[in-house]
């Protein structure tokens, strides 16, 4: 049975994670995106080591995006795929709503739709408005909240400007989690570095008041994968190289597609944290292709500026897969 490198993050204090769109602060991703993760860890490297070697860093790793755990209960997006999905008791025809509104699926059952095996579960199974399946039958507590607070900022007049921010909250026992590759055996110790200073600054949006704040765990995680799959499922964010484009898009293959930009941040000077940096759209979780192999690639988001001190602003697009048998 194959097993992956997982890299648990439980969360001391809130988190908001932005969409990369702009100044869009009352709603969260509930999950960590990986260009996010990666562009933290590099940004973490560059000032605990150096930047001038920061892409080779960036090539000895590849990684997931995060998604919600609770303890040692994983949950994963849902595939962009047709699902053998029955649910005990209920009529047929509400079943295309109640997965439409689906959006993580416990591993076990999880694991029987990389397969293509049937799934059969009990409607009880739907948990937190519907939005999680879980494979098992005992109660979960509800270890992920949100709030959504008013704030005050200043315009360049001077003039108060109310907004909200919504803000997620993590039991103790829950977080986030993603799986990781490492390229070398060296690079291990270089990403636990990273960590290290990524739990006390944070990850996400207000870190200068303590937001973001984890600590974390290094396990391996087994799956039980397909032994003839016929897709590739997409776990990360995925920017193709242009000689992929080809191979991917065929009827075979289920898709959407997400806006990635906002403001530069990381370890730059700060003159530059009002810059926007170019945008870029990616391939999201969740999205199906055949099975090919796909790559993706490192792209520079560095905006047109006529200053040289800019630096580069990097984003992951590689992609993490897993393989999937589906009809």
């Amino acid at each position: 049975m194959p097993s992956y490198n997982i890299i648990k993050l439980y969360f001391r204090s809130p988190v908001h994670f932005g969409r990369g769109i702009g100044e869009v602060y009352d709603h969260s991703n509930d999950m960590l995106h990986s260009d996010t993760l990666s562009g933290a860890l590099a940004s973490a490297y560059a000032q605990l080591f150096g930047g001038k070697d920061i892409i080779e860093f960036i090539k000895r790793f590849s990684l997931s995006s995060a998604f919600p755990f609770y303890k040692n209960r994983f949950f994963f997006p849902k595939p962009m795929v047709w699902l053998n999905l029955k649910v005990n008791g209920e009529n047929e025809l509400k079943l295309p709503k109640k997965v439409k509104k689906l959006e993580y699926i416990e591993k076990e059952i999880f694991e029987n739709i990389l397969t293509g095996a049937n799934i059969e579960v009990n409607p009880s199974r739907f948990i937190f408005n519907g939005k999680y399946l879980m494979s098992r039958g005992e109660d979960l507590p509800v270890f992920i909240k949100s709030e959504v607070q008013q704030r005050v900022s200043r315009d360049g007049k001077g003039e108060s400007v109310p907004y909200y921010l919504e803000r997620i909250y993590f039991d103790k026992e829950a977080g986030l989690f993603f799986l990781i590759e490492f390229k070398d055996e060296q690079v291990v110790s270089k990403i636990k570095s990273c960590l290290n200073s990524l739990a006390d600054t944070g990850l996400g949006t207000d870190k200068s008041v303590g937001n973001g704040q984890f600590s974390y765990e290094i396990n391996e995680i087994n799956f039980n994968l397909p032994q003839n799959p016929n897709r590739m499922l997409l776990f990360s964010l995925y920017c193709p190289g242009e000689n992929e484009l080809i191979d991917i898009l065929e009827d075979d293959c289920a898709y959407l597609l997400e806006k990635r930009g906002g403001y530069i941040a990381g370890a730059g000077p700060e003159k530059f944290r009002h810059l926007r940096k170019k945008s870029v759209f990616m391939f999201k979780e969740g999205s199906v292709f055949p099975n090919v192999e796909i790559t993706g690639r490192i792209i520079d988001l560095r905006p047109d500026w006529n200053d040289e001190t800019l630096h580069h602003v990097y984003r992951d697009g590689r992609s993490f897969v897993l393989p999937l048998t589906s009809k």
